[in-house]
């Protein structure tokens, strides 16, 4: 009998034992599925997380290149600019002697205006005979003054003059 129970008692060990074994192989079953579950999410969010990484890299870049060509275009409208400053300052010069020479051949041309105005009155008011004796009244007062200034002597301003 006591065989018998003994092998009873192997058996219920056995079969206890075969179900506790069980259990601990479902129970591996499920922390390792829980686990691939964990590992497979992790994996996603690691993925998910390195292609947004990889698209700011990218922006990143882009602005980079967007800063550059930024750059590029105000160092050429300093340039252009500096030109036209440059193009101003010659204008104004231009301009500056432009006006000069404007007052320049104003004077010039109210002086001619002038001296038209003088002949035309001297011309209405001469006939012939008066021209030919004016003139010769300013001849004869222009040698009388040479004669003058030529034999003049410093002293109680005493003239000698020579015929003519």
């Amino acid at each position: 009998g006591q065989i018998r129970q003994m092998e009873e008692d192997q058996q219920g060990w056995e079969s206890a034992s075969s179900a506790m074994l069980e259990r601990e192989k479902a129970k591996a079953e499920a922390d390792r599925k829980q686990r691939d579950a964990q590992l497979e999410s992790m994996e996603s969010r690691l993925k998910t997380a390195m292609d947004a990484e990889a698209k700011a890299h990218l922006q990143i870049d882009g602005l980079r290149q967007q800063i550059k060509r930024q750059a590029q275009d105000v160092a050429q409208m300093e340039q252009t600019a500096q030109d036209n400053a440059h193009k101003l300052s010659l204008m104004q010069a231009n301009y500056d002697q432009a006006m000069l020479s404007n007052k320049s051949l104003q004077r010039e041309n109210q002086e001619l205006t002038a001296k038209i105005v003088d002949l035309e009155k001297a011309a209405r008011t001469r006939t012939p005979q008066t021209e030919t004796k004016s003139e010769a009244d300013r001849l004869s007062r222009d040698e009388h003054e040479k004669t003058n200034r030529e034999h003049s002597f410093g002293e109680g301003s005493i003239s000698h003059k020579e015929p003519v």
